[in-house]
C-alpha cells in the first residue's frame, strides 16, 4: 500500500478543494495505473486527472500510424514476466517483430529481462544503422522496488545510451512540459499558485 502520510496528505487536501493531478514516467497505460490506485489506498477520484508517460507515447504512436495502409514493423522492448507488455500493444496499427534488422521502428518499455544495458550495445548498433526512431514509454534511469537491496535500471537509461550513440529518442514523460501541459488542460492553471512535488 502507499505511504500513510502521502494518502493522509491527499486527503486533506482534497477536502481543501485543491486540485490534485499525477504525473508518471511509468510506461504502463492511463487506465492501468487508475486501477492500481485504490490497492494502493487512495482514491481515483481525488485526482482531476492521472497520466503516464506509457500513455503519451502510446497516442503519440497510435497518432502517427492509426492511418498507415502498411503496417509499420515494431521491435518492442518489454519485460514479458509484467502483466501489460502485451496489453500496450492493443489498437496500434503496428506489426511486432523479433528482430531489429526487420524493424522501422523502436517501442521501448520496460527493460528484457536478464539483460544489463551493456548487452543492449550490439541492437542498438543495428538500430543507430538503419536510423530506427525509438519511443521510449519511461524516461526514468533507475526505479527502487520491493524486496531489491539495489536501485533497478529502466528503460530511459537505454534510451539515453541510443542517444549518446546517434539514435532519435522520443520522449513525452517527465521532465518535458508537454506532459504537464496534457494532464492539466482540463482546468485554467495559474502557474503561480501550482506545485510539482516528485
Amino acid at each position: 500500500s502507499g505511504y500513510i502520510h502521502a494518502i493522509k496528505t491527499i486527503n486533506y487536501l482534497k477536502k481543501k478543494n485543491k486540485n490534485l493531478f499525477i504525473i508518471s514516467n511509468s510506461s504502463k497505460r492511463q487506465k492501468s495505473s487508475e486501477e492500481k490506485l485504490p490497492k494502493l489506498g487512495f482514491n481515483k477520484d481525488s485526482f482531476v486527472n492521472i497520466l503516464t508517460s506509457g500513455e503519451m507515447i502510446w497516442k503519440t504512436i497510435y497518432n502517427e500510424y492509426s492511418s498507415s495502409v502498411d503496417k509499420k514493423k515494431c521491435f518492442h522492448i518489454y519485460n514479458e514476466s509484467m502483466e501489460d507488455g502485451l496489453l500496450y500493444r492493443q489498437d496500434l496499427n503496428l506489426s511486432f517483430v523479433e528482430n531489429i534488422e526487420e524493424a522501422d521502428l523502436i517501442l521501448a518499455c520496460t527493460p528484457f529481462v536478464g539483460m544489463k544495458p551493456v548487452d543492449y550495445i550490439p541492437l542498438l548498433s543495428k538500430a543507430v544503422e538503419k536510423k530506427l526512431k525509438m519511443y521510449c514509454a519511461n524516461p526514468d534511469f533507475e526505479t527502487i522496488e520491493k524486496n531489491h537491496i539495489q536501485n533497478i535500471f529502466c528503460i530511459g537509461a537505454i534510451a539515453e545510451i541510443y542517444k549518446k550513440m546517434g539514435g532519435e529518442v522520443l520522449i513525452q514523460g517527465k521532465p518535458e512540459t508537454d506532459i504537464y501541459i496534457e494532464t492539466t488542460k482540463s482546468i485554467k492553471l495559474n502557474k503561480a499558485k501550482t506545485i510539482a512535488i516528485g
